[in-house]
């Protein structure tokens, strides 16, 4: 559940939740850190710590190693570890009684010991800790501090879950937050400043989720369904290869099916024989994939660093959805063939006539090349796809982020120098390859949140992404101050000065914000021009920076990394403390999300030129069915005198316009999917020609060079042997 567009929720919701009567159970959980230390044998691990209470795992299915389930959690300062975690800690799994510590945080337990979840969702620790329950408040219900899990009735609906909650609101928290009573519930409900509880099925967080200050990082459901459409395209193109293959070869069992007629089979039993046959075609082919599958999803854990647990081995039930898969698939791809086949009459099969005489192959022949066109026009489509996916990728690389993000060095744990930060800046400062120092509580890019919302009026917020910086941040990351000024050293500062970027002032309306007041409490100093903060996908929201020394973890450095050494800097860093510099650079939050981009790019360019293959070996199994089909034609053809040339361009001339006409079915399918695509980015390209015309050049060139030999060889044929053969 969470409140508003923020996933977190009220401090006291759970002791709330009880009331309701379509929930069985919930639990709360807290996130402490994705980057925490945990100390063992002064050996120190960074480990991703959550917190919940005892019913945890009540609702959520962990099977536990080691400890019981009904008993962990509920006394203070208590731990359950993953497996590997404990692996990692520790070497082994039995260590149920002893202790683990923590930088900055009292020594825990160990009670349990779970295995990970096969199904990956958003909720993923290594460390799990007894949450700590805050009191009861009736003012309460401002604070937002973790999240709330419920498990509901089995005859709950969403709807209905929603009304209890609005009723929850209506008794706690409207008469708190809306203590004036100017609005009605329901107008409040339907204000921009209500305070409002949804629910969201778990399963649809990882997925589908876009509020803000998610427990873990949402999986990226654009790309995910792009690459399920391809794989969709992928299985059509390889199902119409089977139907277009079985058909043309279909004169081949001429024999087999007469005889099969003469020993009683009927119409029906022939179509059940072809599909059987087809499913069992389908089911041999499954069994392969299936076998490849596990391969590579090893591979890619192996060599891309993937974090894929779903497998056949590890899901059994899978096996149950692929059974229904091979029987649907065999079925659909069979079905056409099976009846086509099953038609032709006894008779003239047992005189030898072939089941072009017997059968309407025009009929076939249509549905082969209708199959040709629809083949061609998915291959087209992904060729424009993976055109246009790689011109936005280039787009993104050149991309302007407002900002300064190269050779600036930023050390992580500064929390460690505690009073002496600013003499560790100092010393950093004194060496001229350093060119200028500054703190934040946060970066660019970096995956934090921080959220600020305001009054401007009884019926209006304003809700802006803040920073909590220094007076030399700007510096640091050269930042465009518009109007007014930075942070200044010089002067008193206050935490209710801030300084806008330019989205934030144009979205509050002032014309010369420099010295205006809003939400009855900031006020503005200075205006910066806009900075991509976020992903690279969004687009630039109002924010504001805030001068709060008691936020400052975070140094930032610019440097110039050819007169000055991580080992120099080390060194420095040595001179205030014992603990190890952790640091990176800048640049990597958004060469993460490039390569996160060029990752999916890669991957549609993959699968792309699987499709265009697949295609092309239908399309060469196609041609030589044809080329035989067609020998006698030829060698007539050549003995009134047509030359190897003339017999290519009339061979290859009704492939290129199947694909030509293939192609101009894309171009429609490709503009509507792809400008879908781009709009998921807030920068994006606009959708030219030339990508088209290149798609459109490489269609042709790809089918008519799979042909090539077959037309080579057709027409180079004597037509005395052709001639002769009939």
């Amino acid at each position: 559940m969470g409140i508003g567009e923020v996933a977190l929720t009220p401090n006291n919701l759970p002791y709330k939740l009880g009331e309701i009567s379509l929930i069985e159970n919930h639990t709360r959980v807290g996130r402490l850190g994705n980057q925490m230390k945990v100390v063992v044998d002064e050996n120190r691990y960074s480990q991703r710590v959550l917190s919940a209470d005892s019913s945890f795992f009540k609702i959520f299915d962990y099977r536990f190693v080691q400890g019981d389930p009904n008993n962990v959690l509920h006394n203070p300062r208590e731990a359950v570890l993953s497996e590997q975690t404990a692996l990692k800690l520790f070497g082994r799994v039995d260590v149920v009684g002893e202790k683990i510590s923590f930088l900055d945080f009292p020594p825990h337990t160990i009670v349990g010991i779970v295995k990970p979840s096969v199904i990956k969702s958003h909720i993923d620790f290594d460390v799990l800790l007894t949450h700590e329950n805050s009191k009861y408040e009736t003012n309460n219900w401002f604070g937002i501090a973790s999240y709330s899990y419920a498990k509901l009735v089995s005859s709950a609906d969403q709807n209905s879950f929603q009304a209890q909650l609005d009723s929850l609101t209506k008794n706690n928290i409207y008469p708190v937050v809306h203590s004036s009573g100017e609005l009605s519930f329901s107008e409040w409900l339907a204000s921009p400043n209500k305070i409002r509880l949804f629910p969201k099925p778990i399963r649809d967080i990882h997925a589908s989720s876009n509020v803000q200050m998610e427990l873990g990082p949402n999986g990226d459901y654009q790309t995910r369904v792009t690459l399920t459409i391809i794989g969709l395209f992928i299985l059509a193109i390889a199902s119409i290869n089977f139907m277009n293959l079985t058909t043309a070869k279909s004169s081949h069992r001429t024999k087999e099916i007469g005889m099969r007629k003469v020993l009683g089979a009927s119409k029906k039993r022939l179509t059940a024989y072809f599909l059987i046959e087809s499913v069992f075609i389908t089911f041999v082919s499954t069994v392969i994939g299936a076998a490849l599958s596990e391969l590579f999803i090893r591979v890619i854990n192996i060599y891309w660093n993937g974090d894929i647990t779903v497998s056949l081995m590890t899901y059994p039930v899978l096996l149950v959805y692929l059974f229904g898969f091979v029987l649907a698939l065999g079925f659909i791809s069979g079905i056409y063939p099976a009846f086509f086949l099953s038609s032709a009459k006894m008779i003239p099969l047992l005189k030898g006539m072939k089941l072009g005489r017997v059968l309407n192959l025009a009929s076939a022949r249509t549905m082969r090349n209708g199959l040709v066109v629809l083949q061609f026009a998915i291959s087209s489509t992904l060729i424009i796809a993976s055109l246009f996916i790689n011109n936005q990728l280039k787009h993104l690389r050149a991309m302007d982020l407002g900002f300064n993000n190269e050779q600036v060095l930023v050390i992580k744990n500064m929390p460690v120098l505690k009073s002496a930060k600013q003499a560790f800046r100092s010393e950093l400062m004194r060496n001229p390859a350093v060119k200028e120092v500054g703190f934040s509580h946060r970066l660019p890019a970096d995956g934090s949140s921080a959220t600020t919302s305001t009054l401007l009026d009884p019926e209006t917020s304003f809700t802006l992404d803040h920073f909590y910086a220094d007076e030399n941040f700007d510096d640091v990351l050269d930042l465009n101050v518009l109007e007014g000024e930075w942070f200044n050293a010089d002067k008193q500062q206050y935490d209710s000065l801030v300084v806008l970027n330019k989205t934030a002032a144009m979205s509050l309306g002032y014309d010369d914000p420099v010295g205006k007041v809003f939400g009855e409490y900031w006020t503005i100093i200075g205006v910066v021009e806009d900075f991509y903060y976020g992903g690279l996908r969004q687009e630039i929201g109002p924010a504001m920076f805030i001068h709060d020394k008691g936020r400052f973890n975070l140094l930032s450095a610019q440097i110039d990394t050819k007169l000055i050494s991580i080992e120099q800097i080390e060194q420095i860093w040595s001179g205030f403390t014992n603990e190890p510099l952790e640091y990176y650079y800048l640049d990597q939050n958004f060469e993460a999300q490039i390569q996160s981009e060029k990752d999916n790019a890669n991957a549609v360019l993959v699968f792309t030129v699987l499709a265009i293959f697949i295609s092309c070996l239908g399309l060469f199994g196609l041609a030589a069915f044809k080329a035989e089909e067609r020998l006698h034609e030829f060698g007539v053809r050549k003995v009134l005198g047509a030359k190897v040339s003339d017999i290519i361009k009339h061979f290859g001339g009704g492939f290129l316009r199947l694909i030509v006409f293939a192609f101009i079915v894309a171009i429609p399918i490709a503009y509507y999917g792809v400008n879908l695509w781009l709009n998921g980015y807030a920068n994006r390209i606009s959708m030219g020609l030339l990508p088209f015309a290149i798609a459109g050049i490489l269609a042709i060139i790809i089918g008519l060079g799979t042909i090539f030999y077959q037309s080579i060889k057709t027409a180079r044929l004597n037509p005395v042997d052709t001639l002769r053969s009939e």
